[in-house]
């Protein structure tokens, strides 16, 4: 999907690497698909479900450059951002278990 490449690419830039999961995925199709209005309800999900969420997560401090977000969907159906740093990350796999 162009909508979601632009921004993957637009986070990379800031050096955080973004998923989703396929739970989002499913979510995004079933708001955004509607074959009479072609792609614009799926670009206004994407603006909805995906780019607020983010904004909001970036503003607030949460996401910094170098971190790993993870996009998913709740039993709520809400979505949720699960952020890890390069530094946790890093940390867990010279830990010895």
């Amino acid at each position: 999907m162009k909508n979601l490449q632009e921004v993957f690419a637009r986070l990379q830039d800031k050096g955080i690497k973004l998923s989703v999961t396929d739970a989002f995925k499913e979510r995004l199709v079933e708001e955004g698909y509607n074959p009479s209005y072609g792609a614009r309800p799926l670009r206004r999900a994407v603006m909805r479900l995906l780019e607020d969420s983010l904004a909001e997560e970036v503003l607030s401090g949460r996401i910094k450059d170098g971190d790993n977000a993870l996009v998913d969907i709740d039993d709520n159906k809400k979505v949720t951002i699960n952020i890890s740093s390069e530094e946790s990350s890093q940390e867990l796999a010279g830990a010895n278990f």
